[in-house]
């Protein structure tokens, strides 16, 4: 018989690390439980609703995400200045 829940399960990611700038590689299982190209479009709604750019990847089972710097943000000098140098290494 099915159980009455409190309220809907969440999974909390933490988007605030995972969009800072730097590349992350996220693996199923370790990282999120959900298909990857599921996860894919969480990535993309999670920066959406943050007001952000993000780029993706899936290589290897592996999806690679990294938050992408706006030119005014690059003028502010708000990210890391040496983000360029950051994704590069990635």
């Amino acid at each position: 018989m099915a159980q009455l829940l409190d309220k809907f399960p969440a999974r909390d990611y933490p988007w605030e690390e995972w969009l800072d700038g730097k590349p992350y590689g996220l693996k199923r299982g370790a990282d999120f439980d959900t298909d990857v190209a599921s996860m894919r479009v969480t990535v993309y709604r999670a920066a959406k609703r943050r007001g952000v750019r993000v780029r993706t990847m899936v290589e290897g089972g592996v999806l690679s995400i990294q938050r992408r710097w706006t030119d005014a943000e690059v003028a502010a000098d708000e990210p890391d200045p040496n983000w360029r140098a950051v994704a590069k290494q990635g």
